[in-house]
């Protein structure tokens, strides 16, 4: 099934992510690297390669702040370093490197297990899992994310949505129709809601269910509609 929705989820943290990283430049001390290239120039470009989306280059900046910051003991600085390690995840993770991504997600996880990220950190470790086709530990991962006492809402829907298309892969549409149902009840935005419609239409038509089909044409038959694309 196309991930063509792939990157919906996280457009939401952006605007929090640059206004973390403007801010973290202004808290982390002065120190020099052995080529006399100072923090506050590292830091400008770090916020300038995530800005333009150069990933490759803000990999190399933010992983420079880490090898100099890891071991920092000053609260105030290691507090703000949780932005490095998030923003770091994600370079690598719109880079393709899921694996990377993971693995710099859940250092974020052991430094900072009640830090402002780690609910996404742990929904981007089960994303990065399907992404890498590791369905079943991907699987584990989103139930497991979905145990947490108290989710935020976009989150749990974007949880439901990653194991509805897992299951899609697999082809077990039987095991994707729950998952769909809650997005498609719950999402309060259009695109997430009519993905969903879609491909719960598919089900029903699959199925022979016309009459689910016609319940949710008002839906499906909107211009902007994935499902007005598809069956045009």
């Amino acid at each position: 099934m196309s991930d063509s929705n792939v990157w919906l989820p996280y457009r939401r943290a952006w605007f929090g992510i640059f206004v973390a990283c403007s801010l973290l430049f202004h808290f982390i001390p002065l120190h020099q690297s052995p080529a006399q290239t100072t923090p506050p120039e590292v830091q400008a470009a770090a916020n300038e390669a995530l800005v333009n989306g150069e990933y490759p280059t803000a990999i190399h900046w933010l992983g420079t702040l880490v090898d100099w910051y890891e071991d920092e003991t000053d609260q105030s600085i290691v507090a703000m370093m949780s932005e490095i390690y998030f923003n770091l995840g994600l370079s690598h993770l719109f880079m393709g490197d899921f694996a990377k991504a993971i693995e710099v997600f859940n250092i974020y996880l052991e430094k900072y297990r009640l830090g402002t990220y780690a609910e996404q950190c742990e929904l981007l470790v089960a994303d990065c899992l399907r992404y890498q086709k590791d369905y079943a530990e991907a699987l584990d991962a989103y139930h497991y994310f979905l145990e947490r006492p108290a989710i935020l809402r976009d989150n749990r829907i974007d949880a439901h949505a990653g194991l509805a298309r897992i299951y899609l892969a697999e082809e077990s549409w039987s095991n994707a129709v729950p998952h769909l149902f809650h997005v498609y009840r719950t999402a309060l935005d259009f695109p997430r809601k009519n993905w969903a419609a879609t491909l719960l239409a598919i089900s029903f038509l699959k199925d022979g269910n016309y009459e689910s089909v016609f319940e949710m044409a008002p839906i499906l038959l909107r211009p902007d509609s994935f499902a007005a694309q598809c069956f045009v």
